[in-house]
């Protein structure tokens, strides 16, 4: 019977060894999953920080102008059937800017050219420098032919010094081929 008790108390250390064989790899697995689940949580606070910034700077007034801006001078351009003088005064009020000054100069070309010009000067008062660049960069892109001549920039300042912005006069001109006569030929 001391064999039979013997082999008992053997099988019972080996349950025991094996248990706490188990309890140490599942200590093991739950510090480790533990470790995954601190490093998920900084990695979701740093995504809510950034999440954060972002809709900080998509509430920014300076990115929603931008944005408008840009939509809305999103026109498409036919030279043949617009004039010019339309266009930027419309481009203009789109992004509400004033254009002020507003004269053409010059007159069609000269018979030796190819191509008819028309230019026109107009001012710009008060506005951030990127208005006035984002403004002439548009309608030079998107009137064909056209093309920034002139421009003069002058900040403008209150009495006290304060700057208010810049005051620009922009000289455009488009560019346009001169549609040659039929040739009369028997």
């Amino acid at each position: 019977m001391a064999r039979n008790e013997q082999e008992g108390i053997d099988l019972l250390r080996f349950f025991i060894g094996v248990m706490a064989l188990l309890t140490v790899f599942v200590a093991g697995f739950a510090i480790v999953k533990y470790a995954e689940i601190q490093s998920l949580r900084a990695d979701v606070a740093r995504a809510e920080v950034d999440y954060a910034n972002v809709r900080r700077v998509g509430r920014s007034r300076r990115l929603l102008e931008a944005i408008a801006r840009e939509a809305s001078m999103q026109v498409q351009v036919d030279p043949d059937k617009q004039d010019l003088a339309q266009f930027l005064q419309q481009v203009a009020s789109s992004i509400d800017l004033q254009l002020d000054d507003f004269r053409p100069e010059g007159s069609g070309g000269s018979r030796n050219k190819r191509y008819l010009k028309k230019s026109i000067r107009f001012s710009i008062r008060q506005q951030p420098l990127e208005v006035i660049v984002d403004y002439l960069r548009y309608v030079q892109s998107s009137w064909p032919g056209l093309k920034v001549e002139e421009l003069t920039l002058k900040p403008k300042q209150s009495r006290d010094g304060t700057f208010l912005g810049w005051d620009a006069t922009a000289l455009v001109t488009a560019y346009k081929p001169r549609k040659r006569p039929a040739s009369r030929r028997p």
